[in-house]
């Protein structure tokens, strides 16, 4: 159990955001997997479809990289997380 003093450090918040960065084969499954839910969703008009598909769409990963390289000046972790949020 946590308690209410216990922290992290940076360098493993680091490690946890830089692990979801790599361009690996399972984020393009899953980038691909949600993007045939959201079709899907859209040839039915359902909305909860579409929704559904971003909980399965891996792309929170990147974004907190942006956002974590940002605030502790890293560019190597920001260049890394914009490259594989823009490529997809």
């Amino acid at each position: 159990l946590f308690r209410t003093g216990d922290r992290m450090t940076v360098e493993e918040i680091y490690n946890i955001v830089d692990s979801q960065l790599h361009l690996t084969f399972d984020y393009l499954v899953y980038t691909v997997l949600a993007s045939v839910i959201a079709a899907v969703g859209l040839a039915t008009d359902s909305a909860v479809t579409v929704v559904a598909s971003m909980i399965v769409d891996p792309f929170m990963g990147p974004i907190l990289g942006i956002t974590f390289g940002t605030c502790i000046h890293d560019k190597t972790m920001f260049k890394k997380s914009l490259r594989n949020e823009v490529r997809y």
